[in-house]
């Protein structure tokens, strides 16, 4: 589904592999670890996409259990997928998918994520650019819930930024990124990093 982001530790996961594929960098590892918690983001959750009607089917068939929070979360064993979407016509809250019959929790910062494209186990996967990931968490920093993900968040970035730094045009592309974000958003984030002595191009 080209419309659906993969988002969280298992993009962070999957960074090791973009760069591999799109830069020719196949010594960078991007070494965060990975959780079975795995968040799905729908960027325009108004928007039909063919095939998105199967995927409550796919959850169930597949074992999945609804999860009694009315966030869109899904259970199996210790696995958790959680469906997330923008804010596009609303505020923040829980929304249903239309094409999909799944509730979803809004959030208006998901937005400042832009798509990439990894290849993995015959699939094409979106993931966050590494540049958008990067600014996403540090402007969600100072709100950040619960507030014990806040220094896992900004140990992240280092990992991320310190793997970036190898990488041919990625280090350009979170400046271009945070050149042609809004005043208060740039501003933002450059008070998250410098708090936390980060440095940013």
């Amino acid at each position: 589904l080209r419309h659906v982001m993969i988002i969280g530790t298992w993009a962070e996961w999957l960074y090791t592999e973009y760069f591999e594929q799109t830069a020719g960098v196949g010594e960078v590892r991007v070494d965060i670890g990975k959780t079975h918690d795995i968040d799905v983001y729908f960027r325009n959750y108004l928007m039909e996409i063919d095939g998105a009607e199967r995927l409550k089917d796919g959850l169930r068939d597949a074992g999945f259990l609804p999860g009694s929070d009315y966030k869109g979360t899904f259970f199996l064993g210790g696995i958790e997928v959680e469906f997330l979407a923008g804010t596009a016509g609303a505020g923040e809250g829980i929304v249903e998918i239309p094409s999909v019959g799944i509730k979803a929790e809004r959030l208006s910062d998901l937005s400042l994520l832009e798509p990439a494209w990894v290849e993995k186990s015959g699939y094409r996967i979106c993931i966050p650019t590494p540049a958008s990931y990067v600014a996403q968490k540090l402007f969600i920093n100072p709100t950040r819930r619960p507030e014990r993900k806040r220094p896992q968040d900004i140990r992240k970035v280092e990992v991320l930024l310190k793997a970036v730094e190898g990488v041919p045009g990625q280090m350009e592309s979170l400046g271009e990124l945070l050149g042609k974000l809004p005043a208060d958003k740039r501003d933002r984030i450059l008070e998250v990093a410098e708090a936390n002595s980060i440095a940013l191009p």
